[in-house]
Order: structure tokens, then C-alpha cells, then sequence
């Protein structure tokens, strides 16, 4: 994870990356279809029915208009909250720790052009800290940094956290990442791997966010 203007969500299936469909809860990433020989991945494309029960994780991999290699990975899951309530906790940096088991450590600043911290703890692997810059800080709807390696070009990681009220309670959060540069075709397996922890922090965000209180709105001045 190397872990980035938002357009307000809608559906959820306007809120996911536009190389990837959404099906029921189930993130399916589309192969290009044009170019890209040996790129793709057709051999672990999952069909499925078009209802699928549980959400899953997917990835893609192609090339931009400039060539460089690209590849995304994406998680869903629904949370018995409202998108303010998973907001506070997302945003509330200083208590990472006491919740997230994937970014355990994380501090700065979440506001667009703001600088953030975080430290990783990446399931069989050695932790890692990133220092990604804030693109997007949409209250209640997206979440969005952008972090790079120290040369242009090599490795550069967006990630997105989309909040979408759901009709009938809730919220849907989206949490993917799109990783470009020259060093993605090598880092396939690592990219891939990073799927399980973000499995594991919506887990968490769920878990979090059903025992946190939630805020009541303060009522309006001179009223009962």
C-alpha cells in the first residue's frame, strides 16, 4: 500500500474506479481489452452469478495512455452506521491504534494538500511507513491520498476510501488502491497480498464503528 476532485456518491456503483464493475457487493475488475498482451490476468477471473453473496476483493492490471503499468485492487463493506459516524473514525488518526490492525500507527493532517504518516504492518511482512499526501477530504463521502517513491515513475499508489449512504441504513465503503510505475509488474504478488489487509481493516472499521458511540447532532440554539 502506498497509500488519493470527488464527485458527491451516488450509488455505489458510481463510486468505485471506472476500470472496475461492481456486482451485488462484489468488486470484478475488467480485463483491457485491447493491447496489454501478457498483462492481464484472465486465468483468476472469477465470473461468478450476478448476485454474489459476500463481498470479495479483486484487482486489475493495465497499462495508462502513457504506458506506464498500472494495476488496482478494491474491497467493499457495508456497516450499520451513517457515513458521518465511519468518517470520525477514519479521520481520527491518533486512535489508528486501537482499532486498525493494518495502519497502526498515523498522524498529520486530513485535509486536501495535508501530509500524513502512517505506519504499516503489512500481514507476514515487515512494516513499512509511507508519507502520502491528502488529495481528497470529502466529510462523509471520500478519503483519498496519494504516495510516491522518491524517483518519478518507479511507484506511485493512490488510495481511496468512498463512503456511500445506503437507502436502507448504513454505509458502504469502498477501499481501493491504484499502483502505477515501471516497478508494478514486479511487485504483483506483494499488490496482490495487500487485498487480505484491506479485508482486515474494513473488518476492523466495522467492528469499530458498531462499538464507538455514535455523535448525536447537538440540537439548534433556543430549541428544546
Amino acid at each position: 500500500m502506498h497509500p488519493g476532485a470527488p464527485a458527491p456518491p451516488g450509488r455505489a456503483d458510481r463510486a468505485v474506479p471506472a476500470n472496475t464493475e461492481l456486482c451485488g457487493t462484489v468488486l470484478r475488475a475488467k480485463e483491457p481489452r485491447h493491447g496489454n498482451r501478457g498483462i492481464g490476468n484472465p486465468g483468476n477471473e472469477n465470473r461468478g452469478d450476478e448476485e454474489p453473496r459476500r463481498p470479495r476483493s479483486r484487482g486489475s492490471e493495465e497499462r495508462t495512455r502513457r504506458g506506464t503499468p498500472m494495476r488496482e485492487i478494491a474491497t467493499v463493506v457495508d456497516i450499520a452506521a451513517t457515513p458521518g459516524h465511519v468518517w470520525r473514525i477514519l479521520t481520527d488518526l491518533e486512535r489508528y491504534g486501537e482499532w486498525n490492525p493494518f495502519i497502526r500507527e498515523a498522524s498529520g493532517t486530513v485535509s486536501p494538500g495535508g501530509r500524513l504518516r502512517l505506519r504499516l504492518f503489512p500481514a507476514g511482512r515487515r512494516p513499512v511507513t509511507f508519507r502520502p499526501k491528502v488529495t481528497v477530504a470529502a466529510p462523509a463521502q471520500e478519503l483519498r491520498w496519494l504516495g510516491r517513491t522518491l524517483l518519478p515513475g518507479l511507484f506511485t499508489g493512490e488510495h481511496r476510501f468512498v463512503l456511500t449512504d445506503l437507502d436502507g441504513g448504513g454505509t458502504r465503503v469502498v477501499q481501493s488502491e491504484r499502483f502505477f510505475g515501471v516497478l508494478v509488474p514486479f511487485l504483483r504478488r506483494s499488490i496482490a497480498a495487500t487485498a487480505a489487509d484491506f479485508e482486515a481493516l474494513n473488518q476492523a472499521l466495522k467492528k469499530r464503528a458498531g462499538t464507538v458511540p455514535e455523535r448525536r447532532a447537538e440540537p439548534a440554539a433556543g430549541s428544546l
